[in-house]
């Protein structure tokens, strides 16, 4: 007798797996790829590049529109956001896609449902960003979604005192 080892993977990696099963036409750029066409958008020092990325990250983590943006921006969000529509243009003709962008691409899946497992326990997360809780609620329809919660370990505080 045995039993089914779960399929245990880091959000990311069940995503892009996911994505895959998809029938899209796109290609989606690893880290590197991603940071290269960064570096070549915007002509920035490699340091500066991960905070470009990381701020593309959680633009679309949180689902915030760019026009928003550029009504309340300075200096140095307009050069971000010429950037990122370089980087969009770019991407389009490619037929490239961010690692930030695959929830999204999710949502918008169709027979996605027929990928999707039994049920998916989550368990980890301080909190899921909006476009991830979204998509969830889209799959609960399909499958038993259930959040596992981290019971807080109680922990003992003891002060020594010492001479040296």
């Amino acid at each position: 007798m045995a039993w089914i080892t779960p399929t245990i993977l880091p959000l990311s990696t069940w995503l892009f797996s996911l994505w895959q099963k998809t029938e899209n036409q796109s290609v989606i750029l690893n880290s590197i790829q991603e940071q290269w066409l960064w570096k070549k958008v915007s002509q920035q020092p490699w340091p500066t590049i991960q905070t470009i990325q990381q701020a593309w990250e959680i633009l679309h983590a949180w689902q915030i529109d760019l026009t928003l943006i550029r009504k309340h921006s300075n200096d140095t969000v307009n050069a971000f956001l010429q950037w990122a529509e370089d980087f969009i243009t770019q991407c389009q003709q490619h037929q490239w896609i961010s690692s930030a962008e695959i929830p999204c691409q999710l949502l918008s899946a169709d027979n996605i449902e027929k990928h999707l497992p039994e049920s998916i326990y989550l368990t980890g997360f301080d909190d899921l960003p909006p476009i991830v809780t979204k998509l969830f609620q889209k799959f609960k329809t399909q499958c038993h979604i259930k959040t596992i919660e981290q019971k807080p370990s109680k922990s003992k505080v003891i002060r020594f005192e010492l001479d040296n």
